[in-house]
């Protein structure tokens, strides 16, 4: 029994660099997936061909002990058995990308939601309820690594659609109706600077609470006054307030999509204002983005902002009324481009 699976990358609309604060995002899953194909075998042997990198990956049922970091494969199935599943088979696949890699599209949990769904597919399971997937998924990726992050990229890429995703006080996702018009991804290129974007951007919030929490024992950024506070130094003020300010467009932006009534010309506004408050007072973005958006903003596009960690990376711009224009314009400057749709979530091919 030979079988494919998939699973979407995702763009973060709205809320890009909050969620580790307990603040809330708009996220959608893109037509760019990342595929395994594969057939169960009887030597509980994993077998992965990864066709981008021509690479192979082998290990057996029997050891999941990790040795490396981040061994999302092993990982994977550790949760599977926690999670009540029988892993006896072993699975051959090969496994390739659509998705541009490490650059803020969420790659990795998409391969993540893919390999789950191999695992399950070779052992005669079917994909379970998406957001049980996208759970086991965070676990596989963040739990049992102890890493820092949010839930944004697992349940995204495991659901699809466009969702808006609470992690605090208690988890809450909700499927959004789709947006409208064309998005263009831009790969800018330019590789990320993931660590160092993160001790400023998240670690000096973290600070900035800490500090505030020390005045104020019940401060937190969901309930925060937009009035900062004036024992902040100047660089935590426009962290504060940039932090606010994001927080205040995301909840705009819910309104606009839950309204009925949607407007692009202003969908795109905050979408720029958003990035505009990423690369100048979270510094996320890098020049080269800046100047591209700006390009396209003149050629017509009605908004765009950088994803993912920044540093680098992937940018959107969302031009309903020309996108082709957008993507040669892209092209005039040497980026990469593609026009992408709001996609299903992870599924048996």
């Amino acid at each position: 029994m030979t079988f494919t699976v998939s699973a979407p990358g995702r763009i973060c609309l709205f809320g890009e660099h909050q969620d580790y604060l307990g603040l809330p995002v708009i996220a959608a899953a893109i037509s760019k997936r990342f595929y395994f194909k594969g057939e169960p075998n009887s030597d509980r042997k994993l077998r992965i061909k990864l066709l981008d990198l021509n690479e192979t990956v082998e290990f057996s049922l029997d050891d999941l002990n990790y040795t490396k970091p981040r061994d999302y494969f092993k990982s994977a199935i550790r949760v599977l058995m926690q999670n009540g599943y029988t892993v006896k088979n072993g699975v051959n696949a090969e496994a390739w990308s659509e998705i541009p890699q490490r650059a803020g599209v969420s790659s990795s949990s998409a391969m993540t939601n893919a390999w789950i769904s191999c695992v399950l597919t070779a052992n005669g399971y079917e994909i379970p309820d998406l957001k049980i997937l996208g759970r086991m998924s965070f676990t596989a990726e963040v739990i049992e690594f102890n890493e820092p992050g949010g839930m944004m990229d697992q349940y995204s890429t495991a659901i699809g659609g466009t969702i808006y995703l609470e992690s605090q006080p208690q988890l809450l996702i909700q499927s959004l109706s789709t947006i409208p018009g064309t998005f263009i991804l831009v790969d800018s290129n330019q590789p990320k600077d993931t660590i160092g974007i993160l001790q400023f951007a998240r670690n000096k919030r973290l600070d900035i609470a800490l500090e505030i929490q020390s005045q104020n024992p019940d401060f937190s950024w969901q309930l925060a006054e937009k009035h900062t506070p004036d024992y902040l130094v100047r660089e935590a003020r426009d962290l504060y307030s940039g932090t606010i300010r994001n927080r205040d467009i995301l909840l705009e932006a819910i309104q606009l999509l839950r309204s009925g009534d949607f407007d692009a010309v202003n969908f795109g506004k905050l979408l720029t204002e958003h990035h505009g408050i990423l690369s100048q007072t979270l510094k996320v973005s890098t020049l080269l983005i800046d100047t591209m958006l700006e390009k396209c903003l003149e050629a017509g596009a009605l908004g765009g902002k950088i994803v993912g960690s920044g540093g680098g990376g992937c940018f959107i711009v969302y031009a309903p009324d020309n996108p082709e224009e957008i993507i040669e314009l892209m092209a005039a400057n040497g980026l990469k481009s593609w026009k992408v749709a709001v996609d299903q979530g992870a599924r048996v091919e």
